[in-house]
Order: C-alpha cells, then sequence, then structure tokens
C-alpha cells in the first residue's frame, strides 16, 4: 500500500473509532440515567404514549405485530403517512426478534453504522483540503455531542446527516470524474435520505439543476441536461413504492403528510383568523390533520392564514431561521429530559449566569464562522469550479436552516453541519497559507 493510501486508511479508521466511542458515550449515559427508553423519549421507564420521537418505533412494532404501517400505540391501528418509512423499515428486525424492551439493540447497531459519517465526511474534505484539515473536519462531526446523542434517539436525523453527506461527496466526485456511478450512487442515496425525512424532497429538482449548470461548463448541454434529468429519474425512482402506497391507501400521490401538518399545527398557529373555515373528516378518522387524504385541505387552511397576514408570517420564518442559524444544541438534549448527560449544570428556563453565557457564546461563535465563511466564499469567486461547489455547501446549509420555518431546534441544523464545519476548516487553512501556497481546486478523484 502507497504511504497516501496507508495515511488515509489510519485517518479513516481512527474517525471511525472515535465516532464510535462518542456515540457509545451517549447510549451508555442515556440507559444508566434514563433507561433504555430513554432511547424513544420513554425515561424510566414510561409507557409508550404515541409522542413524535415515538412515531417510528410504533411504525416498526406495528407492521411487525399487526401488519400495519401505523404509528398509533393503540387500536385501531389505522394506517400511517406521517412519517415515510426507511426507518422503521430498520428497526422492524430487532422490533420483530427482540421485541420493544430490546430495541436497544438496533440502536447499537446504527450507533456502529452511523460512525461511519466522519469517514465520508474526510473523503468529502480531501477533495479540497489537505489531509490534516480533512482529518479535523472529520474528527469535528464524528464527536460534535448533539450529533453524537442524536444517533441514539429512534429517529431518522443522524441516518439523514450521513446519507445527505454521502449524496454530496459522490455528486462532488461527479462533477470532477464525470463518472456515471458517481452520479447514479448520489440519486439513489437522496432517495433513501427523503424516504427517511422528506425534508430533501425539494433538493431533487435543486441539484439536478446544480449538476446540470456543473456539466455546462464542461460539455455539450444535451449532456448536461441527460445527466440533471438522469438524476432526477433515479432519485425519485427510489420513491416510487412508496408514493404508489400511498395513492392506494389514501387516494393521494404524496410522499408524506407532515409538511401540511408542521404549516398547520406550527408554523401558522399564531396566525388563525377568525371564521376560519376547518376540515372535516368522519368521527373514525384518528388525527385528520395528520392523515394524507386530508392534507391538501389543511394546507387550504394554512395558505388562508398566511395570505392575511404575509408579512407577519415572512417575519416568524426569518426569525426562526435566524435562531436555526445560531441556535444552542444543548437546549435540544435538555428539552427532551436529558439533562442528566450533561457534564454541568444546565437550565436554559432559570437564565442563571452560565446558561446565559453558554446562549450568547454560542451565537457568537457560530456568526463568526458564518462571517468567515461568507468572506470564503468572496476570496475564492474567480475558481469557478471551485466557487461553485463552496457554493453548493453554502446552498446546503441555507436549505436546512430556512425549511423548518418559524420553528427552530438545534437538529434541524445537522444536516448543514459538516458543510458549515469544512468551509470553516478551509477558510482556516486558506488563511494561513501564502498567496502563492494557498489551496486551490486542482485534484481528481
Amino acid at each position: 500500500m502507497k504511504p497516501e493510501a496507508a495515511q488515509d486508511s489510519y485517518n479513516e479508521r481512527l474517525l471511525f473509532g472515535l465516532g464510535l466511542l462518542a456515540r457509545l458515550s451517549a447510549f451508555f449515559l442515556l440507559l444508566f440515567f434514563y433507561g433504555a427508553g430513554a432511547f424513544y423519549a420513554a425515561n424510566n421507564g414510561i409507557s409508550i404514549t404515541g409522542n413524535d420521537l415515538q412515531n417510528y418505533l410504533l411504525d416498526a412494532r406495528n407492521l411487525v405485530h399487526h401488519g400495519v404501517y401505523s404509528r398509533f400505540p393503540d387500536p385501531p391501528f389505522q394506517p400511517d403517512s406521517f412519517r415515510t418509512p426507511l426507518f422503521p423499515l430498520l428497526l422492524a428486525p430487532a422490533v420483530y426478534f427482540f421485541g420493544i424492551s430490546g430495541i436497544w439493540i438496533a440502536v447499537l447497531v446504527l450507533d456502529v453504522f452511523l460512525s461511519g459519517i466522519g469517514i465520508y465526511v474526510y473523503r468529502l474534505a480531501q477533495l479540497f483540503l489537505s489531509k490534516n484539515a480533512s482529518f479535523i473536519a472529520g474528527l469535528l462531526i464524528v464527536i460534535w455531542p448533539l450529533l453524537a446523542y442524536q444517533t441514539n434517539l429512534l429517529e431518522p436525523d443522524a441516518l439523514f446527516v450521513f446519507l445527505f453527506v454521502y449524496v454530496i461527496y459522490r455528486l462532488v466526485r461527479f462533477s470532477r470524474t464525470e463518472k456515471t456511478t458517481d452520479l447514479v450512487l448520489s440519486a439513489v442515496a437522496l432517495g433513501l435520505s427523503i424516504l427517511a425525512k422528506p425534508v430533501g424532497t425539494y433538493l431533487i429538482p435543486l441539484l439536478a439543476l446544480w449538476i446540470g449548470c456543473m456539466c455546462y461548463r464542461k460539455l455539450k448541454i444535451a449532456t448536461a441536461v441527460r445527466h440533471a434529468l438522469l438524476f432526477i429519474a433515479l432519485s425519485s425512482l427510489v420513491l416510487v413504492p412508496w408514493v404508489i402506497r400511498n395513492k392506494i391507501v389514501f387516494g393521494v400521490a404524496e410522499l408524506s403528510s407532515i409538511t401540511a401538518y408542521n404549516f398547520y399545527a406550527y408554523h401558522t398557529h399564531d396566525f388563525i383568523f377568525a371564521d376560519e373555515s376547518q376540515p372535516i373528516a368522519p368521527s373514525q378518522v384518528r388525527e385528520p390533520e395528520r392523515n394524507l387524504s386530508y392534507s391538501s385541505q389543511y394546507m387550504h387552511v394554512v395558505l388562508q392564514r398566511i395570505s392575511h397576514n404575509p408579512i407577519g408570517y415572512a417575519g416568524e420564518h426569518f426569525v426562526g431561521f435566524i435562531r436555526n442559524l445560531v441556535a444552542n444544541d444543548l437546549s435540544a438534549i435538555y428539552y427532551l429530559d436529558h439533562a442528566k448527560i450533561i457534564p454541568f449544570p444546565y437550565n436554559p428556563e432559570t437564565k442563571d449566569p452560565w446558561s446565559e453565557f453558554l446562549k450568547y457564546a454560542t451565537q457568537f461563535v457560530f456568526v463568526f464562522v458564518y462571517l468567515a465563511i461568507g468572506s470564503l466564499l468572496w476570496k475564492v469567486r474567480k475558481n469557478k469550479d471551485l466557487y461553485y461547489t463552496l457554493l453548493l455547501f453554502a446552498f446546503c446549509v441555507l436549505y436546512f436552516t430556512i425549511t423548518p420555518g418559524p420553528s427552530s431546534n438545534p437538529k434541524y441544523r445537522l444536516p448543514a453541519l459538516p458543510f458549515i464545519v469544512i468551509l470553516f476548516v478551509y477558510f482556516c487553512e486558506y488563511m494561513k497559507k501564502t498567496p502563492k501556497t494557498r489551496p486551490v481546486d486542482t485534484r481528481q478523484s
């Protein structure tokens, strides 16, 4: 093995080991302080109530034991479209063989698998950066406390982050090598990530547009269009079976009812107006606001609310965007009642000096990081290949912090985190070099 390849292998194994150590630390801390129920927000043996964190586990349980994909904890187990199916399908084998009480085994398996995220962050960063800088980027991701913690919860946020990093890694490789294999793997991984969390749905045409633009700069327009359409087709093909299932069950060819529900129940709740018309569903339908058959009706109400006060809603959405950019990760752990795993006293509700310091320090650090990233983009703008790729990273940051709307939660920023880290590490490496030795986009994969 060549020395360079040996160094890469060593770095990747080290990143994997450190990532696994971080995730196992969170695993055993949760198990010690709260019991196995902590993995699905049922601390210290509290019964399953059907809260949002338990939806995926219930979908898996009901699929295994009742033959229906349903998130309800008790009969009637009506079909569900609220949660997309990838994560429940991954949990189903553990539920089948070990039951709910043995679901911790599935969490351990996920910890091992998702520890590999540092490897792909390292490989992605190496397309631009030195080995040392790439290793630092991978290291920051694998030891990031919230991501390690989130990996141990039975919801697909960490899985989505892993898949999306892989999507962008393959996509950037394709923009350099023009190997169809990279394009195909990227498209399939994007489809799987959407089946994990539908937040990535709108990225299909947006990433296809980026592919077309990058290919158009090097190839004929017909080839660029062909590559973009292939990406759209393959990503969409992964989603087709689930969309067909929803069409058969609910009469609607869509992925999920979660968008309509979030807008109706959360994003526009403060904009309810007098004489607002409400959808009417049969009494036997459980939680019609989460039922895909009625999503279009609830979205109609949402649009009415926004049309009554578009400026007010735009302001709320912008505030949510800013909060997601600078949110303190510890609050996500605190509000799931897992504060005991934080190694120091923390309570954002009391506004004690320490918690307030952490809040404002976090905001300051993130603001500095974003200003550094903006400066980097300006400095490399003349190197078009590099600029457009780093612009893609910056777009991903904006996408994942804007799409949650007025709602704010540090976990919403997690899919953007690898790109924030890579961009900032690139900025640091760029600034420490002299103009003649600053990193440029000349590597091939």
